[in-house]
């Protein structure tokens, strides 16, 4: 249940507010103007429910059973479509009203059940009420009979026992003095009466909704009386097929008080509701639109500041990169005064130092003597012998492994034979070789490269580590 939840009990000169919390339920009259227009009286009520500690929650609104009318409507052959406006012409059958003119709820039926009972209000006297309260900022989230209210909650806080041991529930109307009779069948509300509290009406309408048994059935029927006066528990004793026993129960109006809170948390629905068809919530999300509101916004928020807190980081990582960039440049100009800056720095170098390391030998961490050394010998032995390709080798250069080879020879094909010549035996894997035509200067006596035309190559490739070094071609 929520912290706190309310309940109004409209009335003619006397409204009625009903606060349930934790600690308990608490009932207040409020006086209203007789014959005042809805505003003036509903402006005393949502006074008076502020005064209370109301800040926007949902309120049921209990109309006293003077407001309603009921009967019993055949629920069998309806169509699926629209079956609740079919129930309501049925029921407009044996009630003095046409349906346009009502709003009206059932009980709920059970799946073999061939009828129900159905209540109604005038839209007439309910709906000038209910906009004048929204209207004052009082949100009605529930309209309900204050009686049928009372009644399921004695039924679910237990105090009328099982739901088949009463087959009647009798009780004095808080509102106008009358007598109020409920009638059972198999657990379910069946009828409702409310008639003047006399002696000749209260044996009339007991004898219509519990119609006296046979003498070998006597005591077949219970009926449990709450508040009655002590003669009319008198002349209910009188029938000898009728089983009467008092209840120690809330008043119905605390009762329906003690409900309200389980409706208004959802955990429970009413029985009857007439906050429907016509006068139907119209704004579904008024209850949670502020917190959904705030919700949202939060959510906004939090999306901009994460923005926000990335573009700052994006920044400082590119302010960092581009200082890095910077010290890169400064680092290729001090090392190589002369040229010029390239976009990347850091492979330039790296391409540098590998060529260097080619050249001197100098490495931080230089493989094995034996390692480059086998690598060479594998390498020469496998270049293809002067009677198949005329070629020159100017520079072998060796990292770890890896090699690379530039000459010269007569034609492009050249290039290609010996790096196929390297291939064999599987000992290297060789690259596809890059060829660049050369033209000598005149009159140069160049053997290798045709006498005045050759082509320069350069072959890379690797030694495939674990395999035993094989002889090559010489």
């Amino acid at each position: 249940m929520k912290s706190r939840s309310f309940i109004l009990f409209p009335g003619p000169a006397l409204w009625r507010l009903g606060t349930s919390d934790a600690g308990g339920v608490t009932l207040a009259d409020v006086a209203v103007p007789v014959d005042a227009e809805p505003a003036a009286v509903v402006a005393t009520v949502a006074a008076a429910l502020k005064s209370k500690g109301y800040r926007g929650e949902g309120i049921v609104l209990a109309i006293r059973s003077s407001m309603c009318l009921c009967a019993s409507a055949r629920i069998d052959g309806l169509p699926s479509k629209h079956r609740r406006r079919a129930m309501v012409y049925r029921l407009e059958e044996k009630l003095p009203i046409a349906a346009e003119e009502v709003v009206a709820d059932f009980i709920p039926a059970a799946a073999t059940d061939s009828e129900t009972l159905g209540v109604c209000s005038r839209r007439s006297s309910l709906a000038p009420i209910v906009e004048a309260l929204e209207e004052s900022g009082l949100a009605i989230t529930a309209i309900c009979p204050a009686s049928l209210l009372a009644l399921q909650s004695l039924q679910t806080l237990g105090s009328l026992g099982s739901p088949e041991s009463a087959d009647a529930v009798i009780w004095p109307s808080e509102s106008d003095g009358q007598l109020e009779l409920f009638v059972f069948r198999a657990g379910r509300l069946h009828g409702w009466y409310v008639f003047p509290n006399r002696p000749k009406d209260v044996l009339l309408y007991l004898g219509m909704a519990l119609p006296p048994q046979s003498p070998d059935e006597a005591a077949s029927k219970s009926l449990a009386a709450l508040g009655v006066d002590a003669d009319v528990l008198t002349l209910l004793s009188a029938r000898p097929d009728l089983r009467v026993r008092e209840i120690d129960a809330p008043t119905p109006s605390v009762a329906a008080a003690v409900l309200a809170g389980s409706i208004l948390d959802g955990k429970l629905i009413p029985w009857i509701d007439l906050r429907r068809d016509a006068l139907a919530v119209r704004d579904s999300l008024r209850q949670v639109r502020t917190p959904l509101i705030s919700a949202v916004a939060a959510v906004v928020l939090c999306l901009l500041c994460l923005c926000g807190a990335m573009l700052w980081r994006a920044n400082r990582y590119d302010a960092m990169a581009n200082s890095s960039a910077d010290q890169q440049q400064a680092a290729f100009r001090q090392a190589f005064p002369t040229g010029a800056a390239p976009a990347d720095v850091r492979s330039r170098l790296e391409a540098e130092e590998r060529r260097l390391r080619g050249l001197s030998g100098d490495d931080s961490a230089p493989p094995p003597a034996e390692a480059g050394l086998v690598t060479l010998r594998d390498l020469i032995t496998h270049l293809p012998g002067d009677r198949d390709v005329r070629y020159r080798v100017l520079e072998v250069r060796l990292d770890q492994g890896r090699f690379t080879l530039e000459g010269q020879a007569t034609a492009h094909g050249d290039a290609d034979s010996i790096a196929a010549a390297l291939k064999r035996g599987g000992v290297f894997v060789v690259e596809p070789p890059r060829t660049e035509q050369l033209m000598s200067a005149a009159g140069s006596d160049d053997k290798a490269s045709g006498g005045g035309k050759g082509v320069a190559f350069t072959i890379t490739g690797a030694a495939i580590t674990g395999l035993p070094a094989r002889g090559g071609t010489k």
